[in-house]
């Protein structure tokens, strides 16, 4: 292999250019003219349809996941290049330990109010209207029922709204903005490999890198600090292959590359309203600045923790296409 240094440190390396790797880029180079921003992206500007690593992953339930070439995108902008963005804000039971949770698998409790004040920046990243997800809040009349005789008690249809953004394409949206910064670097078609062991204080001083085409250059990046921005699957193969960053915390997390975290959804009743179907809200209402949105059923956040819940959410979709039952000709004829 061929191997050759970076010139010069960076004073951040993040690892991965989808929407997060972009915003946190963009951001840190903005706010700090003075300091280097290298970002490195596993895919090149014209990324082949097919991938070592995309290709690496075995689906042994072809049923229940998508393969991952219709999850994922290599490339700048990640996969907000197939994706577009429906943006929902965190609700606060997200931040309160409950019995069910057994100790674990939240955050604490500071971070909801701390992510309150980037919620402006970051809808306008996703450009998904103003960052208002609480229905009564958006519209100043007062907003009628999601179908007539419905009246919110321990399930709830205005507190959470889906705000649905354009297709917001992360790489070429903010490709000028990133080659206008003079601080903020790229290198595109380099593969994270290996990290430097942390000292005694944990810090981490270089990654080798190594490129994606035939000759495979090892390329070593000094750096002050890493962030790892390359998505659940890529940032947890990146982990596993360099256990060595977890030598100060004495053991590596055994949970790491033993769960997945995705959507897990489906259709799971029909739904009959007791009142008028006319004033059923079936589809998107749209906010003053154009962006549509969609209102969906929850359990109040009291009712889930007086019933040691997890958090569900539940919208109305279109019943199943072939089933005579909804009595639609359009439906009956797709």
């Amino acid at each position: 292999m061929r191997y050759k240094e970076e010139p010069g440190k960076y004073d951040l390396c993040i690892v991965g250019a989808g929407p997060a790797g972009i915003m946190l880029a963009l951001e840190y180079a903005r706010a700090n003219p003075a300091r280097q921003v290298l970002l490195v992206e596993y895919g090149q500007q014209k990324q082949h349809p097919t991938n070592r690593l995309d290709d690496s992953i075995q689906l042994t339930s072809k049923q229940n996941h998508h393969d991952p070439y219709d999850c994922t995108n290599k490339g700048l902008g990640g996969s907000s290049a197939s994706w577009g963005g429906r943006c929902v804000m965190y609700d606060e039971t997200d931040f309160t330990q409950r019995p069910i949770l057994n100790g674990g698998c939240t955050w604490p409790a500071g971070i909801w109010n701390e992510i309150q004040q980037y919620s402006q920046q970051t809808a306008s990243y996703f450009e998904c209207g103003r960052p208002v997800f609480n229905l009564n809040k958006m519209q100043k009349a007062a907003v009628e029922p999601i179908a007539e005789n419905f009246r919110p008690n321990d399930i709830v249809d205005d507190t959470v709204i889906e705000r649905w953004s354009m297709p917001t394409r992360f790489g070429k949206r903010y490709k000028k903005e990133i080659k206008s910064l003079a601080n903020l670097h790229v290198m595109q078609g380099y593969e994270a490999r290996n990290f430097s062991a942390p000292d005694t204080n944990g810090n981490v001083t270089y990654l080798y890198v190594s490129a994606t085409n035939k000759s495979h250059k090892l390329v070593l990046i000094k750096a002050t600090q890493f962030v790892l921005a390359a998505g659940a699957q890529e940032t947890t193969r990146i982990l596993l292959r360099n256990t060595i960053l977890f030598r100060c915390l004495g053991f590596t997390p055994p949970a790491l590359g033993r769960f997945y975290q995705g959507h897990l959804s489906g259709k799971i009743a029909s739904v009959r309203f007791n009142g008028d179907p006319r004033k059923t809200d079936y589809g998107f209402l749209r906010d003053t600045d154009g962006t549509y949105v969609r209102r969906r059923f929850q359990f109040s956040q009291s009712f889930l923790t007086a019933n040691n819940l997890l958090n569900t959410a539940i919208w109305l979709d279109n019943p199943l296409y072939y089933d005579p039952k909804h009595r639609s000709g359009a439906m009956s004829f797709m």
